[in-house]
């Protein structure tokens, strides 16, 4: 995968396709991740970059979000690089630390994962969809997905190219 940061921030397979990533913050998550080439970033240094002033309602709330946003952009990565069903257990996983994050249907931080769902149902069957997402569900609940764990969740063989050192999807979960 490529990724491009001038202009509008986009990742790109090996052969060119625009994989989509249509929410804002995650595109901003994006940035604020290659740009530190390869480091580990907090996750209270991703919420000033990507956030700034206009935090997150609480602090708990706001890593709730980072995670979240996390899960949505690895979510891309997987779906673009033609692992849909790996792509629909992250969909389930974000579902999941939405889910008890306790945030409000209003916040306007709270993601519409339907780009995901429509990655994903667009390459699987919608038994295997519904059968990823509901495995995603169940290992979010019962990991208690926090940033400590959620590296926990292993997608080697992916790796994020730029002008600058490569970076693995795994590593864009180190706290």
């Amino acid at each position: 995968m490529r990724i491009e940061v001038l202009g509008t921030i986009q990742l790109r397979t090996e052969t060119g396709e625009i994989v989509p990533v249509p929410e804002r913050k995650v595109r901003l998550l994006l940035a604020a991740l290659v740009s530190e080439d390869g480091k580990s970033v907090s996750a209270d240094a991703l919420i000033d970059r990507v956030w700034g002033d206009r935090l997150p309602l609480v602090t708990t709330f706001g890593e709730n979000v980072v995670i979240a946003r996390i899960i949505e952009l690895r979510a891309a990565i997987l779906a673009g690089s033609g692992r849909p069903e790996s792509a629909a257990v992250l969909w389930g996983v974000a579902e999941a630390v939405r889910e008890t994050a306790t945030v409000p249907p209003s916040a306007p931080e709270v993601a519409d994962l339907q780009w995901i769902d429509e990655q994903v149902t667009a390459r699987l069957s919608a038994e295997d969809s519904s059968r990823a997402r509901d495995q995603g569900r169940r290992y979010a609940r019962s990991a208690g997905i926090t940033r400590s764990n959620l590296g926990a969740l292993n997608f080697d063989g992916i790796t994020l190219k730029r002008t600058g050192p490569a970076q693995s999807a795994a590593q864009l979960a180190q706290p």
